[in-house]
């Protein structure tokens, strides 16, 4: 089911609010996204739902041709101090501080109001504690990027990760139709090797590397020498850090989005999002073993009914479904 806040009678018209989703039946788990449209559905951005935690990581921020605006959640019945820490490029690191009060309830920080930061490209890491014990307090992050298109305002979205990994998996890349751009922090004290592995839809493998300094933030692009075409990555270290991918395509980057990647791969993955008609669904598939596989896809729609198709997705390779496209091609109004 869809819920649309701005025609609900209690929070339509109140402003910027965060929204918690729960199950009121403990043995049914949700599959929550949010999508956000406005200036006649010019601008929009999506992202998907997240568990509250303590601390949460952000690889990708840059503030300069971007606007960058980072939400902070508090689920606590009390008082929090959340506290941003910026890794720049050059390994330097600052921290602000901010108190949300009795919960839940919300803070939004335009980071170029964040003047210590200053400009350029960034990584953040977001901590809150209770301030009455100072024990960990849980809260939701959201990262959001604008940046002026060609006659319109482009953005987008991501919650980041709330844990460090030695490995992140990325279905998303494409060399050629997109600028694809895939920030890596590394907050631990030495530097960091990372190894890349670019996993290309023709079934091909090819490997690159890259050093990212102490505390410090990098980019990652596919090299030129890579084949056009759909391309999966994977990022290892020995370890823990961070990653984020930010894709933009169109004249002027009309078109842009963001997200975030898995530390493992995994049998069975939900998205609760997803429409055909006025809207374009795909579904990207990154196969991160030397075993060739078939996918099953099942689409529910709003009415309850299943669309299934399948695609076979050879070992170390990407594949692309177009959700428009499957043999029972799904309705406008369909999930």
């Amino acid at each position: 089911m869809s819920v649309h806040l701005a025609f609900d009678p209690v929070i339509g018209g109140q402003g910027p609010v965060s929204v918690a989703v729960q199950s009121l039946s403990p043995s049914v788990p949700l599959d929550v996204d949010h999508a956000q449209y406005r200036d006649g559905w010019t601008v929009g951005r999506a992202t998907e739902g997240v568990a509250p935690a303590s601390t949460w990581w952000l690889a990708e921020g840059s503030v300069g041709a971007f606007e960058e605006y980072l939400t902070v959640f508090s689920l606590e019945p009390v008082a929090v101090t959340v506290t941003w820490t910026g890794y720049r490029p050059d390994g330097t690191t600052v921290d602000r501080s901010e108190v949300i009060g009795a919960g839940p309830g919300r803070t939004r920080l335009r980071v170029r109001d964040w003047a210590a930061l200053g400009l350029g490209d960034h990584g953040t890491r977001i901590t809150a504690t209770r301030l009455d014990t100072g024990a960990p307090a849980a809260i939701v992050v959201e990262r959001t990027a604008e940046w002026w298109a060609t006659g319109r305002i482009g953005a987008a979205s991501t919650p980041g990760v709330s844990t460090l990994a030695t490995t992140w998996h990325f279905a998303e890349g494409h060399q050629g139709a997109f600028d694809g751009y895939y920030a890596v922090l590394n907050p631990q004290s030495s530097a960091l090797p990372v190894t890349v592995t670019y996993r290309h839809e023709n079934g091909m493998v090819y490997p690159g590397s890259l050093t990212v300094g102490a505390r410090s933030r990098a980019t990652v692009t596919i090299p030129s020498w890579v084949p056009a075409g759909a391309v999966a990555l994977t990022l290892t270290a020995p370890q823990g850090f961070v990653a984020e991918r930010a894709l933009y395509g169109g004249t002027g980057w009309t078109l842009g989005h963001a997200g975030v990647p898995s530390p493992v791969g995994a049998t069975t993955w939900r998205f609760a999002e997803g429409a055909t008609g006025f809207f374009d669904t795909d579904v990207l598939l990154a196969n991160v073993t030397g075993t060739p596989t078939t996918a099953t896809l099942t689409f529910t729609t709003t009415t309850g009914a299943t669309v299934t198709t399948s695609v076979y997705v050879p070992a170390n390779s990407r594949a692309t479904v177009w959700a428009r496209g499957t043999p029972d091609r799904l309705a406008a109004d369909d999930r």
